[in-house]
């Protein structure tokens, strides 16, 4: 009987050992699972956040380039050039407006690649960082839509020669177009606003790094 009694209480003792150590490894699989699952979630949002915070700073470099203030004259057509070197058949108002396209529309190409990057990398952002990220990535077209417009009208008026006109409008069309990182004008402050958004959403996740 004692024997017996000795058998059980080994099989009972072997039999809650199993289980506890079956528990053990659970747990412990639970746990690495869980560390792993949040150094997977703390590397994707440290790569979303790089890629959109480049593509952020990307397209604000892009802005700057297409509203430097200083335009080279290589970026005009050759043969606009020629008729402005040349002692007759001036450039008229035409002329003087498809030059000044020719620039914007050159400059703006690397803006609009930029901004469609930007569009990539929001459709991620969003869903890690929620709709705002997506509201102020349209800020940011929006501040593109309004530079297109500024530029359109002002070549418009250099059609018409009346580009040279000190009117409200066409002062805040030219504040539009040609201005510096550091400007006050309306649009360089909504471009600045946009950056320093999404610097202080992704920043702390690429300095985590």
């Amino acid at each position: 009987m004692d024997q017996y009694l000795n058998l059980q209480s080994i099989t009972i003792f072997k039999d809650l050992s199993l289980a506890f150590a079956a528990i053990t490894t659970s747990i412990v699989a639970i746990l690495g699972f869980n560390r792993w699952r949040a150094e997977h979630k703390g590397k994707a949002n440290f790569d979303a956040a790089k890629v959109l915070l480049a593509a952020i700073y990307s397209v604000r470099n892009n802005f700057e380039l297409a509203r430097s203030e200083w335009i080279d004259a290589s970026e005009f057509p050759e043969d606009y050039l020629i008729k402005v070197h040349q002692s007759f058949d001036k450039p008229n108002d035409m002329d003087k407006a498809n030059a000044t396209w020719h620039v914007y529309k050159n400059r703006l190409e690397p803006l609009v690649n930029s901004l469609i990057e930007l569009d990539t990398a929001l459709i991620q952002g969003e869903a890690i960082w929620g709709p705002d990220v997506k509201n102020h990535g349209r800020k940011i077209r929006g501040s593109f839509h309004r530079l297109v417009r500024s530029i359109k009208h002002l070549v418009g008026e250099e059609s018409r020669g009346t580009a040279d006109s000190h009117h409200e409008t066409l002062i805040r069309y030219r504040k539009d177009i040609a201005a510096s990182r550091e400007s006050e004008d309306e649009l360089s402050k909504q471009i600045r606003g946009s950056v320093e958004y999404f610097e202080s959403v992704l920043a702390p996740y690429v300095r985590a790094k």
